[in-house]
């Protein structure tokens, strides 16, 4: 099973670069949890497709052009993890983003249980967000 466990998580990000919402719901078990970091403005726990979708549109309205690409699939059994680059610029302030990011998949029965992503720099990230200019 982790072999497709694999298949299924590399489709759902070949889904996301094609904006094919249906297949990564498809992917997603109807009570997927999504955890974010709380430091950052779209933290806290999503559950569902709505809560996948309320933290999709949360990011989206955060960055401009935000892409996840994925530099590394490792199979852990239940357990994908990805290795992969976070992309984008920041609506209000137009600050690149460009940082490594871990993810882990948790799967059951070939549907994706729990999403935990761990952000290289939280703080750095929710710089890149404020407006308000840094004295160096």
């Amino acid at each position: 099973m982790s072999t497709s466990n694999l298949a299924v998580v590399q489709a759902i990000y070949q889904a996301v670069a094609r904006n094919d919402l249906p297949t990564v719901l498809q992917s997603l078990d109807e009570h997927v949890i999504t955890h974010q970091a709380t430091s950052l403005p779209y933290g806290g726990t999503y559950q569902g497709h709505d809560g996948f979708m309320q933290m999709g549109t949360a990011i989206f309205n955060i960055w401009d052009g935000f892409q996840t690409t994925p530099d590394e699939f490792l199979d852990a059994g239940d357990w994908v993890i990805v290795r992969a680059i976070m992309r984008g610029k920041a609506h209000q302030t137009g600050r690149p983003l460009d940082m490594p990011l871990t993810e882990l998949w948790r799967l059951q029965d070939g549907k994706v249980k729990e999403i935990i992503p761990f952000y290289w720099d939280t703080a750095a990230t929710v710089q890149l967000l404020d407006p308000t200019p840094t004295l160096t």
